[in-house]
């Protein structure tokens, strides 16, 4: 009966230590710092839904239309997580998911991953590098050839 009461304590403590959010403190500029978590969320950016339009090379392509409340981050600095995919030598892109179930795959929708930019060129990324990220986020709805969702000036804050 013993044993099981410490069992029991030490569980209970080791779930009330753990936030469910991930909160971590990044220095920001001079002598700045603050707290972060992601500020938009996968589940978010799969609000999206598919206008079939006219174009002038496909005869028709299916366009994004992001969610209102997506489209109020457009053009702001975000932060959010996930995992780094290599396009080519110098392009990455984030996605929800591991690079073996992303989009690229057939797995996942366009919108599970956003193309980034990085402010720093020379960066030494691994494939399904976990990483939280903060940048300028950019909605793209009318080219179907480019990524529906980009980020610009993109900083590495965390790497698991």
């Amino acid at each position: 009966m013993g044993k099981r009461l410490i069992f029991m304590i030490l569980i209970s403590f080791s779930l009330v230590s753990f936030n469910s959010k991930d909160l971590f403190l990044k220095k920001i500029g001079h002598n700045e710092k603050t707290i972060l978590n992601d500020t938009i969320t996968w589940k978010k950016l799969g609000l999206v839904k598919f206008v079939k339009m006219k174009h002038k090379d496909y005869g028709t392509a299916n366009y994004p239309v992001a969610s209102p409340e997506v489209k109020l981050l457009h053009n702001k600095k975000v932060v959010i997580s996930g995992f780094l995919i290599p396009i080519n030598n110098e392009d990455f892109a984030l996605s929800k998911t591991v690079f073996s179930s992303c989009f690229f795959c057939g797995k996942e929708g366009p919108e599970t991953v956003v193309g980034l930019k990085f402010k720093d060129k020379k960066l030494k990324l691994r494939v399904d590098q976990y990483v939280t990220i903060t940048g300028v986020f950019k909605i793209n709805e009318k080219d179907p050839d480019d990524w529906m969702y980009q980020m610009e000036k993109v900083v590495i804050l965390k790497t698991n």
